[in-house]
């Protein structure tokens, strides 16, 4: 009987590991996101001051007028967003959000959208990991666009992730576009598995105690 119990005990603690890890592995530890905008000529540079994890700009930058840009940082996942960004007769324009001890293993996923307003302009999203570009979308033109990359490889440990999008116009341009980096798998579907390894754990315990 004493036997049969440690055993119980043993598959119940074994599950509830694997369960923890799974979900341990998936979880960002703190960053501190800094947003970087350039337009050839003037340069934004915006540090999260208050380590909350947000960054945020809304001003003029050379020849683009920005009405906001901004870069968040959540438990499991990296955004950088802008919306209503116009230039007359423009040129380059690159957004760059970069933080540091982003821990997702074993992978990413990237997901990009967004609008362009001028059928001469072009967008484009590149994707870095420890200053190695590891993923890129587009360039995009027209009006509605998106696309996703998924299952992108992440070592373990903590890593610098820098996500950048440019937006090259040759006449009056209007944009924006929202882009996010998440872990994959994503955090439900661990928990999902962490669950099942629990009630699996607690039917096989049951099938030993039949024995």
């Amino acid at each position: 009987m004493a036997s049969s119990t440690h055993k119980h005990r043993r598959v119940y603690l074994i599950a509830a590991l694997a369960a923890f890890l799974m979900l341990g592995t998936a979880a960002q530890a703190e960053i501190t996101p800094i947003l970087i905008l350039s337009s050839g000529t003037d340069l934004a540079i915006i540090p999260d001051y208050d380590g909350d994890g947000h960054v945020s700009y809304a001003g003029s930058l050379g020849r683009w007028a920005l009405n906001f840009a901004s870069g968040e940082q959540g438990r499991y996942e990296f955004e950088l967003e802008s919306a209503d960004i116009a230039g007359l007769f423009p040129r380059d324009l690159t957004i760059a959000l970069i933080g540091t001890g982003f821990e997702a293993w074993p992978g990413l996923n990237v997901m990009f959208e967004g609008n362009l307003v001028s059928i001469w302009a072009r967008m484009c999203y590149s994707l870095f990991v420890d200053d190695v570009l590891v993923g890129s979308l587009g360039p995009y033109s027209g009006f509605d666009f998106g696309g996703t990359i998924r299952g992108i490889p992440l070592a373990p440990g903590e890593h610098e992730i820098a996500q950048v999008i440019k937006i090259s116009g040759f006449s009056g341009t209007l944009a924006h576009f929202n882009a996010e980096v998440t872990p994959t798998p994503e955090p439900a579907t661990l928990l999902l598995v962490g669950v099942g390894l629990l009630f699996g754990a607690k039917f096989a315990s049951r099938r030993l105690a039949r024995q």
